[in-house]
């Protein structure tokens, strides 16, 4: 959660909290009592929009980390294993192309380190035979082959997801907006009041002050 946005729903909490300390006061107004609810319920519908945002968030970066770990692992030791062949047989070209380190393939980009991954297998299955002698078997090749596929489409599921959180950003801001629409009314309401209940209205008032602030 934004700092902005604990702020104000820091502030709808207070607000809320001393209208419904006042229940007996605000009682005695039907549209402060209904403002009152409706309050509440964008405040809950708030707090369910960002622990959902958070959840969905979370989730789909983490399996793609996951993913990009398995990838980085059995890429580094297929990648590894091509570079040791190409020296030992004096095959520059292999040997050039293969080599690179675990940290170099953790700091590349994502669309890089696919890129990179189908050209390392694709130099590997035409030397599957050989890479036998270096502990690479088909299935190390089928391995690096389906996680690069996996890690693809993961990266591509959470874009498309933050997509669709960004629809979701713009709903939470909307019931922002309608929370401080509901304040303005009640602030109106309050108003009527405060020359029956001034303790009330200064109690309002004052917490209604201090959250602007």
């Amino acid at each position: 959660m934004k700092t902005l946005e604990r702020y104000r729903l820091n502030r709808y909490d207070s607000i809320a909290r001393v209208l419904t300390e006042n229940r007996a006061v605000v009682a005695h107004s039907r549209e402060l009592s209904f403002s009152t609810s409706k309050l509440c319920k964008i405040i809950e519908d708030i707090r369910r929009k960002q622990k959902e945002f958070g959840l969905q968030l979370q989730s789909g970066h983490q399996r793609v980390l996951k993913l990009k770990d398995e990838l980085i692992m059995i890429l580094s030791a297929v990648a590894m294993a091509l570079a040791t062949f190409g020296k030992e047989t004096e095959n520059t070209e292999l040997k050039n192309a293969s080599k690179i380190s675990r940290k170099e393939l953790f700091s590349m980009n994502d669309d890089l380190l696919i890129a990179k991954a189908l050209s390392i297998y694709n130099l590997a299955e035409r030397y599957c035979r050989e890479l036998k002698e270096y502990n690479i078997s088909r299935n190390s090749l089928q391995f690096l082959k389906s996680r690069t596929g996996e890690f693809k489409y993961a990266l591509n599921e959470n874009r498309a997801k933050h997509c669709f959180l960004n629809y979701s950003v713009i709903k939470l801001d909307e019931l922002f907006m309608q929370a401080d629409e509901v304040l303005e009314n009640i602030d109106g309401f309050v108003e009527v009041l405060s020359t029956s209940y001034s303790e009330f209205s200064r109690d309002y008032l004052n917490i209604r002050y201090t959250s602007n602030n």
